[in-house]
């Protein structure tokens, strides 16, 4: 599991989506129209970057713009000076003043900007943009901002715990789970219940991850960013 934002985990479930080509049209890609609010277009053709970012908005519960141009998301959530994992990036097309494309950060190497979008050669996928065509990244209103930019590089190959798991390892857990506010507070013996599982996706809907309950390099790496922040 990844520490990134659910709107993101979200957009990477449609890795590999395409276009068909010719007289039919990929029902996905027209649903994600209807997602954003504009069920009356029926077709594949239409421009869909905007309603895939908005459609993967709203499965995480977040409302986008609405719109169906790139550029509307300019004025959408609050600016990001330095951008993090899932923040929306809004890039300029050729000397158009209105056109433009939108899609989710993933990084930069060099001069581009890697990002997971739709509408990128027809199809749901990561692709690189020149950092001259950025217009602005921007973040949800009403979700915790990233602190410090991008986030750290995971720590992989962390403990997995879950009920019925019994080890030191889940009284460390525990005991961080507590220190970050549990309530109530746990009793850090160990055993991973039924009490530790619903602190678990308590704190993994804090930290905008998928709230099963199940502890991956994930949630001990979101833990350790929470704890540093505390002090």
């Amino acid at each position: 599991m990844s520490l990134e934002p659910l709107w993101l985990a979200a957009a990477r479930r449609d890795l590999g989506l395409r276009e068909i080509v010719g007289s039919r049209d990929e029902p996905r890609i027209v649903n994600f129209f209807a997602e954003a609010g504009h069920p009356y277009v029926k077709d594949d053709e239409t421009a869909w970057c905007a309603a895939f970012v908005n459609a993967k908005l709203k499965e995480a519960g977040i409302a986008g713009t609405g719109k169906l141009n790139a550029r509307s998301f300019l004025a959408w959530g609050q600016p990001l000076k330095t951008p993090a994992p899932g923040a929306i990036v809004v890039f300029k097309r050729g000397n158009s003043a209105w056109q433009g494309h939108v899609a989710f950060y993933l990084g930069d190497t060099g001069d581009k900007i890697v990002v997971l979008g739709g509408n990128q050669a027809n199809s749901v996928s990561e692709a690189r943009y020149a950092k001259a065509s950025l217009l602005g990244y921007r973040w949800a209103n009403g979700v915790a901002l990233p602190v410090g930019g991008p986030a750290k590089p995971l720590k992989a190959g962390l403990p997995r715990l879950q009920i019925g798991s019994n080890s030191n390892d889940v009284r460390v857990w525990q005991e961080q789970l507590n220190a970050l506010g549990a309530s109530p507070q746990l009793k850090a013996d160990g055993k991973f219940g039924p009490l530790t599982r619903t602190a678990t996706a308590a704190f993994q809907k804090s930290q905008q991850l998928s709230d099963d309950g199940v502890v991956e390099d994930g949630e001990w790496n979101a833990a350790a960013t929470a704890l540093e922040r505390l002090g």
